[in-house]
């Protein structure tokens, strides 16, 4: 009997233990510092988005198109938005034109004939165009494409400050002119070269060139501030 009793307290004795050990195990861990974050995303924080430029176009102005017609040959009208005006003569698929000015989606064009022709019946875009892209002090990135039809200069004016580093790199086409803020040539990539870098040596308003001499082309580059 007094070996039963005996048997009973150590084993009460022992989760007593047990009991205090796990209540000291909980207090201690409440009240000690987190050594190791618990939430994910502490434990693999994402890389910050870069910073998109902000970006307007100044000016934009068609003077040539391209002939695209699904019913060619495509008429030319003596007068703008009327159908039933005399035609002056027809144009073929593919055949670039030179216009003159646009009303109500009417192209006045000047050569190979003059008259009137449909906006919608062209491929066209911006011959001369002039766009302002502005990143943030922190720097940050700007992807550009578009289009000539014909000749044309796309001018991207983009205020950096001294001791930035600007890089351009080509994903289509051809890389742009980098001019200074008096116009002059600070990059000239090459006709193969796919980056270009540069440190920006004084604080003003630089000029990423784009040329078309011809029929026109598309392009893209993306451009990075740092």
């Amino acid at each position: 009997m007094t070996s039963l009793k005996s048997s009973r307290l150590i084993g009460a004795s022992l989760l007593g233990l047990v009991s205090l050990g796990g209540i000291g195990y909980v207090i201690w861990h409440l009240v000690q510092p987190r050594l190791y974050p618990t939430d994910a995303s502490q434990l693999f924080p994402t890389a910050q988005s870069t910073v998109e430029a902000t970006r307007e176009v100044l000016s934009c102005t068609i003077t040539m198109a391209e002939i695209d017609t699904p019913h060619p040959p495509l008429p030319v009208y003596f007068a703008a938005n009327n159908p039933t005006s005399r035609i002056v003569g027809h144009l073929d698929n593919h055949a670039f034109v030179t216009v003159a000015t646009e009303q109500n989606g009417w192209f006045l064009i000047q050569n190979p004939m003059q008259g009137w022709i449909p906006k919608t019946q062209t491929q066209n875009s911006c011959n001369e165009k002039v766009e302002l892209v502005k990143f943030s002090p922190k720097g940050g990135r700007s992807a550009i494409a578009d289009r000539f039809v014909g000749s044309g200069s796309h001018l991207y004016r983009v205020p950096l400050t001294q001791g930035s580093t600007l890089t351009v790199s080509n994903t289509r086409g051809v890389l742009p002119f980098v001019l200074d803020p008096d116009g002059e040539m600070f990059g000239n990539p090459k006709e193969s070269q796919i980056n270009w870098t540069g440190q920006i040596p004084r604080t003003g308003v630089y000029t990423l060139e784009m040329l078309s001499q011809h029929k026109g082309y598309r392009y893209a580059f993306t451009v990075s501030v740092n």
